[in-house]
């Protein structure tokens, strides 16, 4: 039974943590995410891209589909 506590406890303070950080962070309707929406559309693709290579969707990281006539586009962003 102690080892269960010893578990529990921990895990129930990591997800409250996981749930009350963000939102402070953020707000409920994320109006609080620094600068506009072409930026953080950028980032949210670029994290995207990135998952669909380590699944294996995506055969190049580097040739983002969003850069079409330019080659190894990620590399080059700012």
């Amino acid at each position: 039974m102690m080892r269960l506590k010893n578990i529990f406890i921990p895990l129930i303070l990591l997800i409250c943590g996981l749930y009350l950080v963000p939102i402070s962070i953020f707000e409920l309707d994320f109006s609080k995410i620094s600068g506009d929406f072409g930026g953080a559309r950028c980032n949210n693709y670029i994290l995207e891209h990135g998952y669909q290579y380590l699944v294996g969707n995506v055969n190049l990281y580097w040739d983002a589909p969003f850069m079409y006539p330019y080659k190894n586009s990620i590399k080059k962003i700012n």
